[in-house]
C-alpha cells in the first residue's frame, strides 16, 4: 500500500503506510516555509500525530501545542485543528486516522496534492471554491473546513455546485480531466 505523493505548492510530502477500516496510517514531511493547512475538522475520525523529526506546532481550537521528536497529540473527531512547521528545518511526523475511512481519506489527499501538481490551486495550495463545491460531497465524511458551520457550508456548496458544473467543473480524476 505504500505510496508517496508530493504537493509542490505547500512543500508537503505524504506517504501512505497502511489503510484499513480501523485506521489509516501515513508519514508526512513539511518544509520550513510550508503553509499550514486550512483550519479543519474530521467529523468522524480522531487524528493522531507523532513527530519523528523537527518541530511541529499543532493548533487545536485556541490551544497551540509544540511537539519535538517523540512527542505527539491526539485530535478528537470534530475538533478544529491545523499544524505548521515550528522549526528551522524539515519536519517529519507519523499520522493516523481512526476509523480509517480508507477510500475517502486516501482520495482526499491524492486529489488535493494532484490539484496542486496540476497548477490548479492558489499559492497556499487551496483549490478554487468551484472545485471544492464539486469535491466536497466525496470528502465530507473525512474532512470539512472548521468554519462556517457545516450546515451553512453544505447549503452554500449545494447552491454553487450546479454553477460549478456549468463552468465545466467535475470531481478530479487522478488521470487527467477537466477541472476549474
Amino acid at each position: 500500500m505504500t505510496q508517496t505523493i508530493v504537493n509542490p505548492i505547500t512543500g508537503y510530502t505524504m506517504t501512505f503506510l497502511e489503510a484499513t477500516e480501523e485506521f489509516f496510517r501515513f508519514s508526512e514531511t513539511g518544509q520550513p516555509d510550508a503553509p499550514a493547512p486550512a483550519l479543519h475538522v474530521h467529523p468522524l475520525q480522531e487524528e493522531r500525530f507523532q513527530v519523528t523529526r523537527g518541530t511541529v506546532a499543532f493548533v487545536m481550537n485556541d490551544q497551540e501545542v509544540v511537539c519535538q521528536p517523540g512527542e505527539g497529540v491526539a485530535v478528537p473527531a470534530g475538533v478544529p485543528h491545523t499544524f505548521h512547521n515550528a522549526g528551522e528545518g524539515e519536519f517529519e511526523m507519523l499520522g493516523e486516522y481512526r476509523p480509517g475511512l480508507p477510500e475517502k481519506s486516501r482520495r482526499f489527499h491524492e486529489v488535493y496534492f494532484a490539484l496542486a501538481r496540476a497548477g490548479l490551486t492558489d499559492v497556499k495550495g487551496m483549490p478554487s471554491l468551484w472545485q471544492v463545491a464539486v469535491e466536497m460531497p466525496l470528502f465530507s465524511d473525512h474532512v470539512r473546513l472548521a468554519s462556517p458551520p457545516w450546515a451553512l457550508q453544505r447549503a452554500l456548496l449545494a447552491l454553487l455546485r450546479p454553477i460549478a458544473r456549468l463552468r465545466g467543473c467535475k470531481p478530479y480524476r487522478l488521470d487527467p480531466s477537466v477541472v476549474c
